[in-house]
């Protein structure tokens, strides 16, 4: 585990032993004295564009924006996201609210919109609330 002005990335083998992204965290420097982000979810660049999410881990933001394995990430609150340092810069400015535009298996677009809380004043960040909608491809 590694990190700078409050972020935490945690890397993991994978069977070619090339080391991928497992939890994408961030939050402002603003608000370094609460916790960091953390959505939870292992992701890979997509060849396609965005990143393409390879797990979800239940109990992290990620599982109750009901993203799923098969998804792929195309932005984080307007910023389109192609690769690991793009997926960090996008999360480090999400604050109280984040707003994801996801490639579903379906084919289908969907905007996820959570509010962000943290209940007890700097403690770990929880989604508050999540509000999907079936939107058009991001251009």
């Amino acid at each position: 585990m590694f990190g700078n002005r409050g972020h935490r990335i945690w890397l993991a083998p994978t069977l070619a032993a090339v080391a991928v992204l497992v939890v994408l965290v961030g939050q402002s420097a603003a608000a370094s004295a609460d916790q960091p982000l953390v959505l939870g979810i292992r992701a890979t660049p997509n060849s396609g564009g965005g990143m393409l999410v390879n797990e979800v881990f239940y109990g992290y933001p990620a599982a109750d924006m009901q993203l799923t394995a098969g998804d792929v990430i195309l932005t984080v609150n307007g910023q389109f996201v192609n690769s690991h340092d793009d997926m960090r810069v996008a999360v480090d400015n999400i604050g109280d609210h984040a707003t994801l535009v996801v490639a579903k298996q379906d084919g289908t677009f969907v905007q996820v919109d959570a509010d962000v809380s943290r209940p007890y004043g700097n403690g770990k960040p929880v989604i508050k609330h999540v509000h999907r909608k079936v939107v058009r491809r991001p251009h």
